[in-house]
């Protein structure tokens, strides 16, 4: 641990979900924080990203990232109820692509992401918040037995805002509750 001007640098640390974080300042201990880390920008998934060598999802974590790769193909039915208990239990799932960022194809290859739900009033709600310039194809998407998928404006169970975004083959089952642009798979959609 060095110290560089306004900022602390870990040098070869590896700093993982549970971990504790000690600040000690000449010897005298400033706090301690327990580290809750849902997901970081650096993902190591099986395959290369393209058409046809696409990333390989096989968990709620993988998930969490695939709205900044190329192609990506889900390998097995995902059950997000204990990545929400554990990361987001007040809000629930907080949506890929939180940020707008464009996505290029996820192909859900016939399985189903089940366990979704969500409690907010933020706006771009959905598994997929914002979805942009790509495709969403052969996906099943279900909501958490006795909730829904609850938002502010643009709020939908698959995607809460699309734009320019293809769907394929999807279906959703659930309920879904907002304040305005709100639909079962899609909340909002626009073509430029």
């Amino acid at each position: 641990l060095t110290r560089n001007e306004s900022y602390t640098v870990w040098d070869n640390y590896e700093i993982r979900k549970g971990d504790y974080l000690v600040i000690f300042e000449k010897s005298r201990l400033i706090d301690f924080y327990d580290l809750v880390i849902s997901h970081t920008e650096d993902y190591s998934y099986p395959g290369k990203g393209t058409e046809q060598d696409p990333y390989l999802v096989y968990t709620a974590d993988d998930l969490t990232g695939v709205y900044r790769m190329g192609y990506s193909k889900l390998m097995n039915d995902i059950d997000l109820t204990e990545w929400i208990n554990t990361n987001s239990p007040t809000e629930g799932w907080t949506g890929i692509g939180r940020d707008g960022s464009d996505m290029s194809q996820f192909d859900g290859n016939g399985f189903t992401i089940s366990g979704l739900w969500s409690d907010s009033t933020r706006d771009y709600v959905g598994l997929f918040s914002m979805f942009s310039n790509g495709t969403i194809k052969n996906l099943n998407v279900k909501t958490a037995a006795g909730k829904k998928v609850k938002g502010g404006n643009c709020t939908g169970i698959l995607i809460g805002y699309n734009t320019n975004g293809r769907i394929i083959d999807c279906t959703v089952e659930g309920d879904v509750q907002g304040t305005t642009n709100v639909g079962g798979v899609v909340g909002s959609s626009k073509n430029d």
